[in-house]
């Protein structure tokens, strides 16, 4: 499946997608298991309260943001390829970092959360088709397309 393309997902994206490395989405998932466990691992306990700024995500909203988020874009992933017609809600992340607690999450829990759910989503896109990864559908009003 070739790199996702402007039009496959909404322009808010672009950033994130430019920051990715490699044309497969099969493989970047499959080879950033390593190294978000390696990246998890340098982050230590004390270091999940803070804040560059006042009123800032602490690292440990952060890291519960990604856990979030990679939940919700699984879900449409999911979703799209298996044929959802009906649009997909967005998330307002600043109020699900408001709700998450995540102060009283240790660094322990946040990385077995986060690698055991990057282990599903990688089993989820492992499970697709070519033809799953180019469906498209709507999520939080914008076309994007499964591979994206």
């Amino acid at each position: 499946m070739p790199r996702p393309k402007p039009g496959d997902y909404a322009p808010f994206y672009e950033n994130y997608v430019c920051n990715t490395k490699g044309d497969d989405v099969l493989m970047v998932l499959n080879t950033s298991w390593d190294q978000l466990g390696l990246w998890l691992g340098e982050i230590v306990e004390e270091k999940l309260g803070y804040t560059y700024a006042p009123g800032k995500w602490t690292l440990a909203q952060v890291l519960q943001h990604l856990i979030d988020a990679e939940r919700v874009f699984a879900f449409r992933a999911m979703s799209i390829a298996r044929g959802e017609k009906q649009p997909l809600p967005g998330f307002d992340e600043n109020a699900y970092a408001e709700m998450a607690t995540a102060s009283h999450r240790t660094m322990a829990s946040l990385k077995i959360e986060l690698l055991a759910l990057r282990n599903a989503t990688i089993a989820l896109f492992n499970s697709f088709e070519k033809k799953d990864l180019s469906r498209s559908g709507i999520a939080f009003g914008q076309r994007v397309t499964v591979n994206a």
